[in-house]
């Protein structure tokens, strides 16, 4: 095969972390209004399984890969360990607007991302990908707990981030 035919090949793979949407069950936990419908077609389209909660639940089935909550004032006070325990899905959280109140429930639902209200369908795809993605990523605990790595500025003469203790 001619090296553009390789290229050509290589660019039509689908990556695995798209091959696996259509494996996943999504729990969509949003009104049932446009954007609350707008997100759970965009997603069954995508090829999820998709289970749509409202009002808010306090836990949510175990076969749970990925749960979009729609953060709101309403659910500010609602218990949602669910999303914080060992096991839990990846949590996207839907806002629709911003301020620092949303940004810490956002911040305690250990959300790995965030996707605006109202929901389109341009950028839906990649979020769900990048958030399933970062959720896989399970940075080691340290041995030395006391350490804290330094890793805002690296040297440019290619030396090694510093520790601190």
């Amino acid at each position: 095969m001619s090296e553009q035919g390789e290229h050509r090949s290589s660019l039509r793979a689908t990556p695995q972390q798209l091959k696996e949407l259509r494996t996943l069950t999504v729990a969509v936990i949003h009104p049932d209004d446009a954007d609350g419908r707008q997100l759970t077609q965009q997603l069954q389209r995508i090829g999820c399984k998709v289970q749509a909660f409202w009002p808010p639940v306090h836990s949510i089935p175990k076969d749970v890969d990925v749960a979009f909550v729609a953060v709101r004032p309403d659910i500010l006070n609602l218990n949602m360990d669910w999303a914080r325990s060992e096991d839990a899905p990846t949590v996207i959280a839907v806002v629709n607007y911003e301020n620092p109140t949303i940004v810490e429930v956002v911040l305690g639902l250990g959300a790995k991302a965030v996707l605006p209200s109202p929901v389109r369908t341009f950028g839906l795809l990649s979020t769900l990908v990048l958030a399933r993605e970062s959720h896989k990523v399970r940075i080691p605990l340290m041995a030395d707990s006391d350490s804290i790595p330094i890793a805002d500025s690296v040297p440019d003469d290619g030396g090694h981030a510093a520790r601190v203790s």
